[in-house]
């Protein structure tokens, strides 16, 4: 018995403005099971996210949804910059109303906002827990969060409101290795509906369903994704085999017709030279007009056989994506051998908000054309050291001394990207 659907797509088109993003014509259901949606960059799997949350409206069409949604985006860039973690988690007007009625201090519209929500703080305190988040309070600044807290905090609201359908944009992204395992468990165990968009692997063979979007249209794989790259394997397989039989025989046809075009030439030029036949007009206009059916009909034919494979060759590819590979290359480095590039003595910083410190005592030293990677979990300062070389944060103590004169940043969430600007 199969489960009743709960996001029903009917018919839905969309086209996204300046983009190559179009979606047509498309037609999906959506039961409580998990879907990874899978694509190139580009092709509008953001896109169909944001018309199945109802954050964007079809051209064409309808989404229809039964049951509660709560979608998790991929980029922070949108959440205000004065944004408390409460106002993130849709947690701090309720809070405020519990605190107000636990005082005596209330009125009845406090009630309508708390609702059924009366275990909100117990919810909240086991979610941030459960992200090894509990050091965060309510009230700290949203934007004050490295990547990887931003997008726990996110994940920690699917536990506190639970819905029938969960929305996730790329939920990996930013996570270290710990919190991605929370969030894999969270999936195995998870009995509602996910609708997951993703490049993440691992995340994607938990899936249900594959959909796959190209810039060809939409196809639904019952399976997780390792079955459907076999499925994609054997059709592409099949394609290329059939694309391969049509192009032989258009090939052998057209060197059939060719070598019986010779034949007939070298057969008129045999007759030309051995002498006219001695036959009456009635018999030689017979055998002409026989002959001249006869290749008719072989010629209708071999065109017939050339038209029905041409045609199979346009379908196929009609149906398969050509791709163009983007490449670039960087030049090499002209940073000379034993310069230095970067030197940091002693560093201290902490957030106003945090007791310790989270650079506590650190020094550095990067000459040459180094190449240096900067681990860690989440939180533990990455991006604030980054922060602090760029000089967009300010050490409480110690020396960063900049060796060169340029130096090019690409934050996480592509901030320095103006939204307004076209390509």
């Amino acid at each position: 018995m199969s489960l009743a659907p709960r996001i029903i797509v009917n018919n839905l088109s969309f086209h996204l403005s300046n983009t190559a993003v179009s979606l047509c014509n498309i037609c999906l259901s959506f039961e409580a099971l998990k879907y990874g949606i899978v694509g190139d960059n580009g092709v509008g799997k953001t896109t169909l996210l944001k018309l199945l949350s109802g954050e964007l409206a079809p051209d064409n069409g309808s989404v229809v949804c039964s049951g509660s949604q709560l979608s998790i985006p991929q980029t922070h860039a949108a959440i205000a910059e004065n944004a408390t973690v409460g106002d993130v988690l849709s947690v701090s007007k309720i809070i405020t109303a519990l605190h107000r009625v636990n005082s005596g201090d209330f009125s009845d519209h406090d009630f309508e906002i708390i609702s059924d929500q009366w275990d909100i703080e117990s919810r909240i305190e086991s979610a941030m827990k459960h992200f090894n988040l509990s050091d965060i309070n309510m009230n700290a600044l949203f934007s004050s969060l490295s990547g990887g807290q931003k997008t726990k905090i996110l994940l920690a609201k699917i536990l506190i409101f639970q819905a029938d359908f969960i929305l996730f944009d790329e939920p990996t992204n930013n996570l270290d290795k710990e919190s991605r395992e929370i969030l894999y468990h969270y999936i195995d165990e998870c009995r509602n509906g996910v609708i997951v968009v993703s490049h993440d692997r691992t995340l994607l063979n938990k899936m249900d369903r594959i959909i796959e979007i190209t810039t060809k249209g939409i196809q639904v794989y019952g399976g997780n994704y390792d079955f459907y790259r076999h499925q994609k394997d054997i059709e592409l397989a099949a394609l290329e085999r059939e694309f391969d039989q049509a192009k032989r025989t258009i090939s052998q046809v057209k060197s059939s017709i060719q070598k019986n075009k010779e034949k007939h030439d070298q057969s008129a030029s045999r007759g030309k030279k051995s002498g006219p036949e001695k036959l009456d007009k009635f018999t030689m206009g017979f055998k002409k007009d026989k002959s001249d059916q006869s290749k008719s009909r072989a010629s209708m034919k071999e065109e017939k056989i050339i038209s029905e494979n041409l045609k199979i060759v346009s379908e196929i590819r009609e149906k398969v994506e050509i791709k163009n590979q983007i490449t670039g290359s960087l030049d090499a480095t002209k940073v000379p051998n034993g310069k230095i590039v970067l030197e940091i003595e002693n560093l201290f910083f902490k957030y106003e908000a945090q007791t310790d410190f989270l650079i506590h005592d650190f020094n550095l030293c990067i000459t040459g054309p180094e190449r240096i990677a900067i681990s860690g979990e989440n939180g533990t300062g990455k991006s604030t050291l980054i922060k602090l070389i760029r000089n967009d944060l300010t050490q409480l103590s110690g020396k960063i001394r900049i060796g060169v004169e340029h130096i090019a940043y690409l934050d996480q969430d592509l901030s320095f990207l103006d939204a307004n600007l076209t390509l």
